[in-house]
């Protein structure tokens, strides 16, 4: 008694081999008009720039060939939804949820402003780094303050000398407001410090203006390196 095509192991389907498919190694990247002799899941090597394509659909005198993967690289344009292109190294990207990212040289910031009715109001995440070789206090970053808003302020620092025979690690809570005029602190800062030097370098913030800093102090003599990572959530508009 017969069987029906795939039923038995011995079944034959079709002249066509299909594994593997046929694979196409050229000097170019593929076109629609590379479509002869060429069936669904064959691939093309692309040996000028090292990338591999496979067809995904055959009809009439076209083929569809995508790229399955790329050599890796920096970028230097974007191109958004709305078809505005976004030119590096500083871009922004937002989304409809109210998270927003902006690269701008090697700095990485995420804000993240979804409170509706508090126009304004946001949360952002940001790094910042600094190599101090005295004794003198040298601002690492700042916040500036709208008119009439009030910013909380978390920070963590990691310090070590170049010569890896000491380190610092610390954090920061910090507020500030602003109704008229420049930034007021809300209350003294609350840092707590780990090191172990023999001296004490040191690590601070205060209002300057409009702005909330956060200041770091090493020692004369000896060459730290510095990194903050730090969020501050800041309120904008009252109900």
């Amino acid at each position: 008694m017969g069987t029906l095509p795939g039923q038995s192991p011995l079944a034959y389907q079709g002249i066509r081999e299909k594994n593997p498919p046929q694979l196409f190694i050229q000097n170019r990247t593929p076109t629609s008009a590379d479509f002869r002799n060429v069936h669904v899941g064959d691939m093309w090597i692309d040996t000028a720039n090292d990338e591999p394509y496979i067809c995904t659909k055959v009809q009439g005198p076209a083929a569809t060939w995508i790229l399955m993967a790329g050599v890796g690289g920096d970028f230097n344009t974007f191109t958004a939804d709305d078809a505005n292109t976004m030119t590096g190294p500083d871009c922004t990207f937002t989304g409809n949820n109210g998270l927003e990212t902006v690269i701008s040289g090697t700095t990485l910031t995420y804000r993240f402003t979804p409170v509706v009715g508090f126009t304004g109001s946001q949360r952002e995440f940001a790094q910042a780094a600094l190599q101090t070789s005295d004794g003198s206090a040298t601002q690492m970053f700042t916040i500036t303050l709208d008119e009439d808003q009030c910013i909380s302020m978390n920070c963590r620092i990691t310090a070590m000398r170049d010569d890896y025979t000491s380190a610092l690690v610390g954090q920061i809570f910090y507020g500030a407001r602003r109704e008229s005029g420049g930034a007021v602190e809300i209350g003294a800062p609350i840092v707590d410090i780990l090191e172990d030097n023999a001296s004490t370098p040191s690590i601070d913030a205060e209002v300057n203006g409009n702005d909330m800093r956060v200041t770091v102090t090493g020692l004369a003599g000896q060459t730290w390196n510095w990194v903050a990572s730090y969020d501050y959530h800041a309120v904008n508009t009252n109900l």
